[in-house]
């Protein structure tokens, strides 16, 4: 009996390793895709304080936005999950959706010229990649792997 305890326990402990190993490995591997973390090293103190009180300001802005988001979506189920579809009003409440999504890339756009607007030649050109991403509405952080067999799929797919 105590062989087969000894045994059980050992099988135990190598899995819990092995469990540690692939999540630590799963979440290594998921963080080597994302962007450093000190992206902006390069730029001055002041700059970067400047940066990270704009983004606390466009955090509570975003908290301030989500609960009007949450309402525009719920109205627009409603409208859409309607016995009779009523297109007029579909149109108004798609509308109005993009509108304030147009509304808030605008602001972002205008802050991010008036603290542009203050920095030297040196660190705009820094800044310049990061901005021209969150303005084009690309994706903070690449996925890990590469796109290229879905890409080849869908290009198939079309033949």
């Amino acid at each position: 009996m105590k062989k087969a305890i000894k045994i059980i326990f050992t099988v135990s402990v190598l899995l819990n390793i092995a469990l540690i190993g692939v999540v630590g490995g799963h979440a290594f591997k998921k963080q080597k895709g994302y962007e450093s973390h000190n992206k902006f090293e390069n730029l001055s103190a002041e700059t970067r304080d400047i940066l990270e009180a704009n983004r606390q300001k466009m955090r509570a802005d975003k908290k301030g936005n989500w609960e009007r988001k949450k309402q525009d979506r719920e109205a627009l189920q409603k409208i859409i999950s309607a016995d009779v579809f009523n297109r007029d009003e579909y149109n108004d409440a798609v509308g109005k959706m993009l509108d304030q999504r147009d509304d808030m890339m605008r602001s972002k756009a205008a802050t991010m010229a008036e603290i542009l607007d203050s920095l030297p030649q040196a660190e705009r050109e820094e800044l310049s990649k990061h901005i021209m991403r969150g303005l084009s509405g690309q994706k903070r952080h690449k996925k890990y792997g590469s796109c290229k067999g879905r890409e080849e799929g869908a290009k198939g797919a079309d033949k």
